[in-house]
């Protein structure tokens, strides 16, 4: 059992952001502990949704906390969810409720935790209403802290955790926001907490429980629900309780706690328990007394909405009454302090000069890369991306390896240089990018570096399948770790880290849910020091300044890092070519024709040879202009040899002749063909006489067929045997042959219907899709579609004012003081009639629905289908016919019509 419903599927937009909370705290040091808290940066990515109702009180309390809160407190935690100030405006703090318990939020914010923050809430989750800071102290490893400072990591980390209004301390009680239970459904990976299980109770079980108690059960059926919570939450109880079980049945339980208490972890822990074996025998005595005990856990009310035996699953105990009868040395893991980072001094000037000599190395490597790319492009494979082989030849042929190629294609792409179709071909922006000063070119590059979350270079996923370049890549979280690493050595800066593989932990301890492809961070930490972001383990100065949007500061750093473009050229005698520093771009497109790069970096080094020359004039120049084009590069003569050289290929060039020909005419009747090759109608045709009797055309043969009995002439085909290509045909009604019982000829007039006649509708290949009008009236159906054609559907996309547009300082003082927020003309009627029909969705989500379909914005929905199945989907283009939302749907890639009263849950896309 996971703790989190599922996992993410699509990629959603990457978003670096510090985590919230850390910037503004310090975090409890150990005192043999050196480090510095780093911090943390995170990625959005949203999980898929399982919609469940959110009980008013604890929404209530969520409520009232927020009120407490100061202005700058608020600020923080809308700061958490930028979306808050960048979409729908929200009105009120009952709105801001809405929206902070809900799943999309939770998860998001899940997801950009850190540990500490992580094994608070899931613990506090397990323990339910009975969590209090002494409660978690006792839970929690401490690692030899004493109780003081164990509750002051624990104090700690659940004010960071109230940054993000997922959980704070009331006097010393714990309390979490009520969407934490929508995502964690079963914390520690034991069970269920008791809040769940008792939504599936009756009123006769809850007496049960109580009176088997000895308390006496109150009238109503919600009281009696929050008196078994409570008892249910209570550990005194509960091993009151236990110890009044027969000898047999407490020795069966105490086995049966220890079983799942052994296999409990916190979210995002890698380990995974030993599986049971399959095939196991049955073992009747070990079933024996799993029923007798689970009959007496049933009778001693310790699983309330149990109505059989746990060994068939009808019983559960909840998670509260596991860690009450958990023995005194359990503890669940409680990493308040970061792994230990190894680091060193490092001067600047080493860190300067290491990073300038791999940067400018690569740059060269990289134009020399896309330059070849703009003269003949990449073969791609039918799966997508380029393929092992032409990586490997490509590499070869621009003197790198397969790893630069790769992550020099990958940056490329990302900046919109490259283009796919029948292969991989240079787009217009390339040509603009390439005469930027190096400077920019190389911050264009680091910076969408930061942003990929599988580093470029690996060539393998965990399953050993290839993965081709510019490709499928792995599936992750979407978190950029290489941005994240760079973050966290800003913190040390001056100093350089000692390993890859602490530095992987560290990452892992500030983003325990992130989904990382194995072998990726490796990668990413050779990437980093080849394009300069790290040298000897250190963050450079210009990767701080980009990693901290410092753009302009970390332009000017680099150009203080690499030679500026020049246009001086040299020749050698030996027919070498030198361009020192960065070469200008029309000097490369001159040397890149005429002669082979062998070097790139601090110098560029080219060789001109026969075969580079031949394929100059191969490919149109001529030996007059190559000469014209190398003179204006220098001011000097060049030298005799490489005049030389050119002159000799240019002698012996071009005394063969090589016509196209895709058919060849033949006869016998040689004036008929020499006639026909001076028809001047026929010229398109491309006719040569190549011999008596011979003639090649530059058509192919059907088209040669075509024009010569256009022309009036009387043409056969032939095969590559010189056999006349004779297709028979039968007239309609013509005898059938009696062998096959066919018809030979062609297909008759009728032909075409009888062959459809009794053929099925097409099936469709989505069943959910299929299902969710199972259930839609024909006549709104028609209704819509009638609609639809009428054209009545236009979006009248509206333009949102620019008067809405909030601060989070600003927002947060306006929800505090409870100021009125004007209604939006647009959305006021728009959401009373969604109201009507969007049954399940609350206040924030109608409000985000209208939103959407006034401004044109995308949603996210949960959504159920007629067949009972759960879906989510991105739907963009909304259109509203009530009862029915219209839309194009991201997932099946077309529009798609849903009920809005099957619209389970919605968010924001």
């Amino acid at each position: 059992m996971r703790g989190l419903v599922g996992q993410p599927r699509e990629r959603c937009v990457t978003r670096h952001a510090p985590l919230l909370g850390l910037e503004r705290c310090t975090v409890p040091q150990q005192p043999a502990t050196e480090e510095a808290d780093l911090e943390s940066t995170a990625s959005c990515r949203r999980l898929p949704l399982s919609r469940t109702l959110v009980g008013m009180a604890d929404t209530a309390r969520l409520r009232q906390w927020l009120a407490t809160l100061t202005t700058e407190q608020l600020q923080m935690v809308l700061e958490a969810i930028p979306t808050f100030t960048a979409g729908t405006q929200i009105r009120d703090l009952d709105e801001l409720t809405m929206r902070l318990a809900h799943p999309s939020v939770i998860g998001q914010v899940l997801l950009t935790a850190p540990s500490p923050v992580l094994e608070l809430v899931e613990t506090a989750s397990a323990v339910g209403r009975g969590a209090t800071l002494d409660r978690l102290a006792e839970l929690l490893e401490n690692d030899g802290r004493s109780r003081a400072d164990q509750v002051t990591q624990i104090r700690h980390w659940l004010d960071v955790a109230a940054a993000s209004a997922l959980a704070w301390v009331e006097k010393e009680n714990v309390l979490l926001n009520p969407g934490v239970d929508e995502i964690i459904i079963g914390p520690l990976a034991i069970a269920r907490p008791a809040r769940a299980i008792l939504t599936d109770a009756r009123a006769e079980d809850l007496r049960h429980t109580l009176r088997a108690w000895g308390v006496k059960p109150p009238q109503r059926k919600a009281e009696m629900l929050a008196e078994v919570e409570q008892g249910l939450c209570d550990p005194q109880l509960i091993r009151r309780l236990a110890s009044q079980a027969p000898e047999d049945v407490l020795g069966t339980l105490n086995e049966h706690v220890s079983e799942r208490l052994a296999s409990a972890r916190v979210i995002g822990d890698d380990e995974r328990p030993e599986s049971i074996e399959p095939g196991m025998a049955f073992d009747r005595a070990r079933y024996a007394a799993e029923r007798r005990m689970w009959t007496w856990i049933h009778q001693a009310g310790l699983a309330p909405a149990g109505r059989g035996f746990g060994f068939l699953g009808d019983s559960e105990l909840p998670v509260e009454v596991y860690l009450a009868l958990a023995p005194p040395q359990f503890r669940v893991p409680f990493s308040p302090q970061p792994p230990p980072l190894a680091t060193t001094a490092l001067p600047t000037a080493q860190i300067d000069r290491s990073s300038a000599a791999a940067l400018t190395e690569f740059m060269g490597t990289a134009m020399a890369i896309l330059e070849a790319i703009a003269r003949e492009g990449l073969a791609t494979i039918k799966a997508g991306g380029v393929g092992s082989r032409e990586l490997n030849r490509f590499a070869k042929k621009t003197n790198t390896d397969v790893a630069t190629v790769r992550l020099a294609l990958t940056l490329a792409a990302a900046n919109g240089m490259l283009a796919s179709g029948d292969g991989i071909a240079v787009t217009d922006k390339f040509s603009t990018w390439r005469r930027q000063r190096p400077a920019h070119r190389a911050a264009d590059l680091i910076t969408s570096w930061f942003a990929l979350d599988v580093a470029p270079s690996l060539e393998r996923d965990d399953g050993g399948s290839y993965i081709p370049a510019l490709g499928r890549m792995p599936e992750t979280s979407g978190m950029p770790y290489g941005f994240v690493m760079c973050r966290l050595l800003a913190e040390t800066e001056g100093r350089a880290a000692v390993s890859g593989t602490e530095m992987l932990a560290r990452v892992k301890w500030n983003h325990p849910m992130a989904q990382i492809a194995p072998g990726s961070p490796e990668r990413s930490w050779q990437e980093a020091h080849q394009i300069g972001v790290l040298a000897d383990g250190a963050l450079t100065p210009f990767a701080h300044a980009l990693t901290h949007q410092e753009f302009d500061r970390g332009v000017a750093l680099l150009g203080e890092l690499l030679p500026e473009t020049n246009s001086t050229v040299m020749f050698g005698s030996d027919l070498t070519i030198v361009v020192p520093g960065s070469p200008e771009a029309s000097v490369v497109d001159v040397l890149d024709v005429v002669a082979h790069r062998e070097g790139h970096g601090v110098v560029g080094t080219w060789r001109v040879s026969e075969t580079s020359v031949r394929e100059a004039l191969d490919a149109g120049y001529t030996a007059k202009d190559l000469l014209a084009s190398l003179r204006g590069l220098s001011d000097h003569d060049l030298p005799q040899a490489l005049e030389y050289l050119i002159g000799d290929v240019d002698r012996k060039h071009g005394h063969l002749s090589v016509r196209p020909a895709q058919a060849i005419i033949t006869t016998e009747d040689e004036a008929l063909l020499a006639e026909v090759v001076a028809t001047r109608k026929l010229r398109t045709l491309g006719l040569h006489e190549v011999a008596p009797g011979v003639a090649v055309a530059a058509r192919s043969p059907e088209q040669v067929l075509s024009a010569l009995r256009a022309a009036g002439y009387l043409p056969v085909e032939v095969d590559d045997g010189g056999a006349r290509v004779v297709q028979l045909r039968r007239l309609a009604g013509s005898a059938r042959d009696s062998t096959t019982g066919d018809d030979a000829g062609g297909e008759t007039a009728t032909g075409g219907a009888a062959a459809n006649e009794g053929r099925s509708a097409p099936s469709t290949s989505d069943p959910d899709d299929a299902a969710d009008l199972e259930s839609v009236d024909d006549t709104m159906i028609e209704e819509f579609l009638n609609t639809m054609q009428s054209g009545e559907h236009e979006a009248k996309s509206a333009v949102r004012p620019v008067a809405a547009a909030e601060t989070s300082a600003e927002l947060a003082e306006r929800l505090l003081t409870q100021k009125a927020v004007p209604h939006d003309p647009l959305t006021a009627d728009l959401e009373a009639e969604l109201f009507t029909h969007a049954r399940r969705l609350d206040r924030a989500q109608i409000h985000d629905l209208a939103d959407a379909l006034v401004y044109a914005g995308a949603v996210q929905i949960t959504y159920r289908s007629g067949s009972g199945g759960q879906t989510t989907r991105v739907v963009s283009d909304l259109e509203l016919i009530a009862p029915y939302l219209s839309g194009f749907c991201h997932l099946r890639q077309a529009e798609r019509i849903f009920r809005l009263d099957q619209i389970l849950s919605l968010t924001q896309a």
